[in-house]
């Protein structure tokens, strides 16, 4: 029973949709390219990421927040507690914001972090952020799916006027 939970529970917080086209890495799209073969039996999961790049990003964001020691790994990212918050609107729109605008900061160093290209490999590695230079940002977007609709739906940019509006495929 415990792995049926388990499953079901990743299933609905920790998925990452595949690629449309992987090549270009271009997201699927529910609208546009229907459900995936995966989710075909049981439907949409209840909340996902778009990319691996950004479940990835989210959970480096967390592991520097919360001072993990190097070489540990974020065990994993917790959705729901977003998803719940997010029921208020004026909190939906405060968490749009944050996930945008949210720093990569490391607890330990105190300082602002920025990821660096390593010129002898394609790995990316973090250094410390030069002076003059902002900090890296999340730029992770916050959106509500309606499957009855098939519309999407953004929290408002400012969150003192706590209103939801559909998002227009096209700017999408």
């Amino acid at each position: 029973f415990h792995f049926i939970f388990e499953w079901l529970y990743w299933r609905e917080t920790q998925c990452v949709m595949p690629y449309w086209n992987r090549a270009r890495k271009v997201p699927w799209d529910p609208v546009i390219h229907g459900t995936p073969h995966r989710f075909r039996w049981f439907g949409l999961p209840s909340m996902w990421f778009t990319s691996s790049d950004a479940y990835a990003d989210l959970s480096l964001w967390i592991h520097h927040a919360k001072g993990h020691p190097c070489g540990r790994k974020v065990n994993k990212v917790f959705p729901e507690e977003m998803a719940l918050f997010s029921l208020s609107a004026c909190n939906a729109c405060q968490l749009r914001q944050s996930l945008r605008h949210a720093k990569l900061y490391n607890v330990h160093k105190a300082s602002f972090l920025t990821r660096c290209e390593d010129a002898k490999s394609s790995c990316q590695r973090l250094g410390s952020l030069p002076k003059g230079k902002d900090p890296e940002e999340l730029k992770i977007d916050f959106v509500f799916y309606d499957i009855q609709s098939k519309e999407y739906l953004q929290p408002e940019e400012d969150y003192t006027d706590t209103q939801i509006h559909v998002l227009n495929h096209a700017a999408s």
